[in-house]
């Protein structure tokens, strides 16, 4: 299977920011400057909330993107597609566990 540029990125980003997000309290106490939303707090002059609540959109943006491109894929074939599926996920789990807007 062949996976574009734009899917690992927009794959490496959601993994990265979900990261910068839940990891935030532990990378403030160690002074680690190498998190989006200390970056984007101090680029954008947010107090910290904003900057949680930007991360966290820029975040399901390429969720969303991902999940339109899900959307987009071809078969593969009976054999393959379920494999697939087990790697690519399922919008419907997405969505129901509130991990994006609905």
């Amino acid at each position: 299977m062949v996976t574009s540029p734009s899917t690992l990125m927009i794959a490496n980003n959601v993994i990265s920011w979900s990261n910068d997000i839940i990891g935030l309290e532990i990378e403030m106490k160690r002074r680690d400057v190498h998190n989006l939303v200390l970056v984007l707090q101090q680029e954008y002059q947010l107090t910290l909330q904003e900057a949680i609540n930007r991360a966290a959109e820029l975040c399901n943006e390429e969720v969303r993107k991902f999940m339109d491109l899900e959307s987009c894929r071809p078969s593969f074939g009976p054999v393959t597609d379920p494999k697939l599926q087990h790697y690519v996920g399922d919008s419907f789990w997405a969505k129901s566990r509130g991990l994006i807007a609905k």
